[in-house]
């Protein structure tokens, strides 16, 4: 999956009075699934930190990462997924994360078309990080198998 960010889409809300405001807008303009709400209504409250939010010099979330972060999510999700977590990080990006049966999946997006994968599969003890920046298939393909492990899981737990 290669990504392509663009801000000319979402030149319609860049008049909008505020950060939040405008990934919300974003966001109304289509039907919203259950994560998706949270997501949105998660980066929205990052957008708004204030300046030394984590006791230090922590930045708020910068709204063209938020608004990234957005779009890969779209992409890659589906309602197979698991809603991950997010965390905002001290410079204004933003790390996704899904923690589950024994696989840690995280995405830190300092930026745009700057991002870091890391994948932990405490099964076989195998990590792997990679820079992302417009393919986004290991994210893709690290997310299909944590969805692939929990429909083993589930088949076993219901076999017999």
């Amino acid at each position: 999956m290669t990504f392509h960010f663009s801000d000319q889409e979402f030149r319609p809300l860049l008049n909008e009075t505020s950060e939040a405001a405008t990934v919300t807008s974003l966001a109304a303009r289509r039907e919203k699934t259950p994560w998706q709400k949270e997501i949105v209504d998660t980066l929205c409250r990052y957008l708004e930190l204030p300046v030394g939010w984590d006791g230090y010099r922590g930045q708020p979330l910068r709204h063209e990462t938020g608004m990234f972060v957005l779009q890969v999510l779209n992409d890659v999700m589906d309602a197979s997924i698991p809603t991950p977590q997010i965390v905002p990080t001290a410079d204004g990006g933003v790390q996704v994360e899904w923690h589950q049966n024994g696989l840690d999946i995280e995405l830190f997006a300092a930026a745009p078309y700057e991002c870091e994968l890391y994948v932990h599969d405490h099964h076989t003890g195998a990590e792997n990080v990679a820079v992302l920046k417009d393919d986004f298939k290991p994210l893709d393909s690290a997310i299909r198998n944590l969805v692939d492990y929990n429909k083993h899981l589930y088949q076993i737990g219901h076999a017999g």
